[in-house]
């Protein structure tokens, strides 16, 4: 939220650009494909991140870096992310990189439209609340003054 409300555009929130820190908590880290610019239209990221804007090339806005959260949200809890899960559903690979490579994006943009599966285990307040922020209309994604509210928070320290 601090990068968003001083105009910043991350694009590439994943789980290798996240430092865990003992005092701070969780840091987003390497901005080097970040922007100022509004709504960009730049394929930029790492795929199994990436919402659904930035995989059809059209303009996007800090939102993206929300779907991407969920997304690294989905692969702490579950240990993979959904794009992993339905490659090796789909394709019986363990890695979407081991497709050819002009394969990735059309796997992933096919991806998107398939409903995340989750497992028993994860709490229903957290399917929820990775559901809300995966919707593939980024208007219909929760606004970031509601996020922190979202009930999923309740029992996060």
């Amino acid at each position: 939220m601090y990068i968003h409300k001083n105009g910043i555009i991350h694009r590439d929130i994943s789980a290798n650009n996240i430092m865990l820190d003992v005092y701070k908590g969780a840091q987003v880290i390497d901005f080097g494909l970040s922007t100022y610019e509004r709504n960009p239209t730049k394929f930029c990221g790492t795929l199994s991140f990436l919402c659904p804007e930035i995989l059809q090339r059209k303009p996007y806005d800090s939102y993206c870096d929300w779907w991407a959260f969920a997304i690294v949200l989905f692969q702490a809890l579950v240990g993979t992310t959904p794009l992993q899960i339905y490659v090796k559903e789909a394709f019986n690979i363990d890695n979407v990189y081991l497709l050819p490579r002009y394969y990735w994006i059309r796997v992933a943009v096919a991806a998107v439209n398939v409903p995340v599966s989750y497992p028993a285990t994860l709490s229903d307040d957290a399917k929820h609340f990775i559901n809300d922020l995966l919707q593939k209309d980024p208007y219909r994604r929760p606004l970031e003054a509601d996020i922190l509210k979202h009930k999923y928070f309740n029992e996060v320290p």
